[in-house]
């Protein structure tokens, strides 16, 4: 298979949920690294490469939206995608607001895999 320019950056605190979208990724073409929490991923995220980031909502510690804050206007992250299992209308204008997508959980791979790779294709503009 075909590896995919960019990184990929996953970030949940379900072990199960962060593992499995690494796998399916990883088995698509995708460079992945994976973190437990908002903090780790801030702490060692490379800023010179182009990145999407998937990111919970619901973690311990700084939420998905406190991050999504932290990043903003990092132009190496070319697509971010929120996701929850609680869809509500104020959750969707936040992230609206913040220019990212938010997949709902469960999410169909297929989907999540398709939208990753128009995303991160080269001459794509962000």
């Amino acid at each position: 298979m075909a590896r995919h320019d960019g990184l990929v950056y996953v970030v949940d605190d379900d072990e199960h949920v962060r593992d499995s979208i690494e796998v399916l990724l990883d088995l698509h073409g995708f460079t992945v690294i994976a973190f437990a929490s908002g903090e780790m991923f801030l702490d060692h995220r490379r800023a010179e490469c182009r990145s999407c980031l998937i990111l919970d909502v619901e973690m311990p510690g700084l939420s998905g939206l406190e991050v999504l804050q932290r990043i903003c206007g990092d132009r190496f992250i070319v697509l971010t995608l929120v996701m929850t299992g609680r869809v509500t209308a104020r959750l969707r204008d936040s992230v609206a607001q913040a220019g990212a997508t938010l997949i709902e959980k469960p999410f169909v791979p297929t989907h999540l895999v398709s939208t990753i790779a128009d995303g991160l294709r080269p001459g794509r503009l962000h």
